[in-house]
């Protein structure tokens, strides 16, 4: 009978896990929209203008379609803007090359929050504070670049670049950069992801924590603390100037190693100076998103972990960040996401979540999208209240009605919008019973739309049955207001009146090349559709475009001195009218130049080239652009002027070299199209003249790790090529660097002691010339040492160990650090001293514990960097009493100093047993090789000496080691001869 219970139990919590719930009215459904590296948008940097809206658009539509209602789009991703920034360059993922505008110019920012807003669903402008750029991005800074015009703030940890968080001025640079963005853009919230300190920071800040301590001692702590700062004065700057403003953070997933307990992982606390538990301890954030990219179960069991960090909050907002790119990988499947998602909902401490990224919402990973859209957020959701912001709610719309809306040129669903209220996002809610009140307001299913506008548009999507209609207003901080009066609606089955043109007036001759198509309102339409032709029976349409709103269009694009014909018709769900009468007009600018020479495709031009093209009568002036490569390209811009003339005489192109060349015309009425056809041409070849070498001079030794070299410019030259070698024959190279287009190059990354040979030639379009002479130099700092003893990895080592390390020949000193633990660590260094010598004499360290220690050699040339942190274990010293009440026999095992110490031969090692038993005493040398075994026998209790000969040994340091029983101890001993 028990087992029949437990069976149904089982199967019935089962049920209540995974059975259809209710989504809530309120919650976070948040997607990360990622730009660095192009992950979600745009696909490509090259893409043109309208298909990086066109992407932009489709995004935030098919996130929109899931009922995510915020998107967090990343707009700083390495000190740079997806934004029109008054402060940073453009981002090269935007454009391809940092600080480069987009072409046809356009803000993702702006159409991004405009928008998500139309579709009610806030906009977060994702920031990253510190990254400059990564290694691996192969990132070419603009001059305009933080990092360009402040060096001295830059910290480079293992080739990635960072602004220095222990800087004052690069705080304030930051909240320079955040106040920019919320004073000029409707954000609805700045977003900080986990890029903060970067993992393997060791001493690069040592300088800043010198001159800036703010009163701390401990590195750890003020590396924790500088950026907590910045949070403090982000958190201030944005109560001041735009308080609705919310500010949120996105840390990695596991705050400490073992916190929450039963967990591990990344401890970010110590690897990136992350403390976002101080965060929500003095509330200078408004919501925490940790990654809590892992399954259920396991040692980043998000079962721990999201409950933990809900503990944490102290009144704030939780919003965990979910993996929806890892679903379908063996250690997160299918299911993971909606167990979340519903363990979210059971916990008070978290009111939603985010997910990372975008993208996998359009490819449905596991068919995710289709259960959140058709279950767990089958219906849209308002945002959470923050309840330590303003909670008073606004005023409420009034006079829903159907009518025409006020500055378009169609009826919709609209209303009158609250007086002096600022309103975010109106709430349509909908049902099919006549007794639909404001009580109702409460379920979810009875919301039909979110959005920005005071109307909506009866389109195919809107319902065709009859409908009860309530509309409330939500203010910055979505409180709702009370509810409209109550609408009975159903679209009308009416086609519409047919529209009247009015301008341009038919026939007119004297049209500009940016024109406005307008109409008269046509009652009962829905919208518009226009046509644009070259002949009035429309066959040769130029234009056309349906759905229009308004009752005009602005048209441009069109050819010079041509006639043209339009009409309008007008839309409803009943269908559409019959079209407008067609009008005329013809356009009054010049038409496209005729371009002459060179001509088409011409081949072996020579440098100095005569441009001719012909125009019209109307032509007035002319603009001419030659542009280097086969397409214009604003980059390669070589001229771009305007002159009256048919002709331009050119001079100083490159030889072998293709072009592009372009002309239109203009007038009072306006500027031509470009000619259809773009001219190409290519020059004659002439090979580049040899470089000359100027720096490091032929046989120059004392240069440091980082060594500049320059050459002189060479005459038809584009570029050059640099080889470093390690022989005079160019056979075994150190690198061979390709297309270098200036004649200066800085190359790091030399080993200390050693001769390189170094040779440049010049490159154009046409070939290369022959090498340049061959100059030789040799590097003046030390060779990275190596660490001898403790080995690395050694177990049982002395407590007090002589750390040795080989000796270089250049250095003058050494710097040595020694820690507990399997890392250097910076924070509680046991040794950390410089030395003249290749040897250290430890402290006295802790029995059976592991410890990190590495060397680093330099001189007044430079440093050889740090050697492999190298570990050792030393040995457990225990020692054993026993109850004997013989005097001979030791009551406790012990081990005396070798005598004499130093020696040479010979030594006496002395010792003493309490218990018989197996003993060994072993001799070894500092690379840890057993030289000589002294014992190895069973002993009775009692004290004995031996005498060791090291006749036969090189002077250094020996180790000699007792074993018997579970008792070791090991001592030094120095043999010199």
């Amino acid at each position: 009978m028990k087992k029949l219970l437990l069976f149904f139990l089982t199967l019935f919590l089962l049920h209540q896990s995974y059975a259809q719930t209710d989504p809530p009215k309120r919650e976070f459904r948040g997607a990360w929209l990622s730009t660095v590296r192009n992950i979600d948008w745009p696909s490509s940097p090259s893409d043109p203008t309208d298909k990086k809206i066109e992407d932009l658009i489709k995004i935030i539509d098919y996130l929109k379609a899931a009922n995510i209602n915020a998107v967090i789009m990343q707009i700083r991703p390495a000190s740079d803007a997806m934004y029109a920034s008054t402060i940073e360059p453009w981002s090269s993922w935007l454009t391809g090359q940092q600080g480069k505008a987009p072409s046809p110019f356009f803000d993702p920012l702006e159409i991004a929050i405009d928008e998500s807003h139309k579709r009610g669903m806030e906009l977060h402008a994702w920031i990253n504070p510190y990254r400059i750029r990564n290694a691996s991005y192969n990132l070419t800074l603009d001059e305009t670049n933080v990092a360009k015009r402040h060096p001295d703030w830059v910290l480079n940890i293992n080739g990635d670049e960072i602004l220095d968080p222990g800087l004052p001025m690069v705080r304030e640079y930051i909240v320079t950069v955040i106040n920019d963005i919320i004073t000029r853009y409707d954000v609805d919230a700045i977003h900080f992801d986990d890029y903060f300190y970067l993992e393997g920071i060791t001493n690069q800040d040592d300088q800043t924590f010198a001159d800036y301590p703010r009163g701390f001692t401990n590195k750890g702590d003020w590396r924790r603390d500088n950026v907590t700062e910045l949070l403090r004065m982000i958190y201030a700057t944005i109560q001041s100037i735009a308080p609705n403003v919310k500010f949120g953070q996105s840390p990695p997933g596991i705050w400490k190693n073992g916190v929450p307990e039963g967990t591990f992982g990344w401890n970010v606390y110590s690897a990136i100076y992350c403390d976002a538990v101080a965060w929500l301890d003095e509330q200078v954030i408004d919501y925490l998103a940790p990654q809590l990219y892992w399954k259920f179960g396991g040692g980043q069991d998000y079962g721990k972990l999201a409950p933990w960090w809900a503990e944490q909050r102290n009144g704030r907002h939780i919003y965990p960040g979910l993996a929806y790119y890892r679903v379908g990988q063996t250690t997160f499947d299918k299911t993971q996401i909606g167990k979340m998602v519903r363990f979210n909902r059971n916990n008070d401490g978290i009111q939603g979540e985010v997910y990372f990224t975008s993208n996998n919402f359009d490819e449905n990973l596991g068919g995710i999208t289709d259960t959140l859209t058709n279950d767990l957020y089958r219906y849209p959701a308002l945002l959470p209240v923050m309840d330590w912001k303003d909670t008073s709610p606004p005023d409420a719309p009034t006079n829903l009605r159907f009518d025409r809306v006020t500055g378009t040129g169609t009826t919709a669903l609209t209303w009158d919008i609250p007086q002096n209220e600022a309103i975010k996002f109106y709430v349509i809610y909908r049902s099919t019973d006549p007794v639909f009140s404001g009580s109702d307001i409460g379920d979810p299913s009875n919301i039909f739309k979110i959005t920005s506008n005071n109307f909506v548009q009866v389109d195919a999507a809107f319902p065709s049955d009859k409908g009860y209609y309530l509309v409330t207003a939500l203010n910055q901080n979505n409180n709702e207001s009370g509810v409209s009066n109550k609408f009975e609606f159903q679209p009308s089955i009416v086609i519409p009146d047919i529209p009247t043109l009015v301008s341009p007036i038919n026939t007119a001759s004297d049209v500009r090349d940016t024109m406005n198509l307008v109409w008269n309102y046509a009652s009962n339409a829905d919208s518009y559709s226009y046509k644009v032709a070259k002949d009035q029976s429309f066959t040769e349409i130029v234009r056309s475009e349906s759905s229009v709103l308004d009752t005009s269009v602005q048209i441009t694009g069109l050819e010079g001195l041509t006639t043209y014909y339009w009409n309008v018709t007008a839309s409803s769900l009943a269908g559409n009218s019959d079209a407008s009468e067609t009008y005329s007009f013809t356009t009054a600018f010049p038409s496209s130049p005729v371009l002459v020479a060179p001509t088409f495709q011409q081949l072996d031009v020579e440098l100095d080239p005569e441009f001719t093209w012909q125009g019209d009568s109307e032509s007035l002036s002319f603009r001419f652009q030659l542009s280097e490569g086969l397409g214009i390209n604003p980059d390669k811009m070589m001229i771009d002027t305007v002159l009256s003339s048919t002709s331009i005489q050119t001079f100083g192109l490159r030889p072998g070299t293709f072009y592009a060349w372009r002309v239109n015309a203009s007038n009072s009425f306006g500027t031509s199209l470009w000619p259809d056809t773009l001219f190409q041409f290519k020059t004659i070849v002439i090979l580049p003249e040899v470089p000359v070498l100027l720096a490091p001079q032929n046989e120059l030794s004392t240069l440091s790790d980082s060594v500049t070299f320059v050459w002189k410019a060479s005459a038809y030259a584009d570029k050059y090529n640099l080889q470093i070698s390690y022989d005079s024959n160019f056979t075994q190279n150190f690198i061979y660097q390709k297309d270098i287009t200036d004649t200066v190059k800085v190359i790091g990354g030399f080993q200390g002691e050693t001769s390189y040979y170094w040779r440049v030639q010049s490159v154009n379009n046409g070939g290369t010339s022959d090498f340049s002479e061959g100059f030789m130099f040799t590097t003046g700092f030390p060779v990275l040492p190596v660490t001898l003893y403790p080995a690395y990895q050694q177990l049982d080592r002395e407590l007090d160990p002589i750390l040795l390390w080989s000796s270089t020949k250049t250095a003058t000193n050494y710097w040595v650090q020694l820690s507990a633990g399997l890392n250097i660590n910076l924070d509680d260094l046991i040794i950390n001293d410089v030395v003249t010598d290749t040897s250290y004499y430890s402290p006295m360290l802790e029995v059976n514990t592991i410890y990190s220690w590495r060397v680093s050699a330099f001189n007044n040339v430079g440093s050889s960097g740090w050697t492999d942190v190298s570990q050792f274990k030393t040995a457990q010293d225990t020692i054993l009493s026993v109850n004997n009440k013989e005097l001979d026999v030791p009551k406790e095992y012990y081990v005396e100093q070798n005598y004499p110490n130093p020696f040479n031969p010979t030594t006496v090692i002395a010792f003493g047993l309490p218990k018989s038993g197996m003993t060994t005493l072993k001799i070894y040398n500092i690379l840890g090789q057993e030289v000589n075994v002294l014992v190895s026998e069973y002993l009775e209790a009692g004290n004995y000496k031996f005498e060791f000969n090291g006749s036969d040994l090189s002077s250094g340091m020996y180790v000699y080691r007792l074993q018997s029983q579970g008792y070791v101890s090991i001592k030094k001993m120095l043999l010199l001869k």
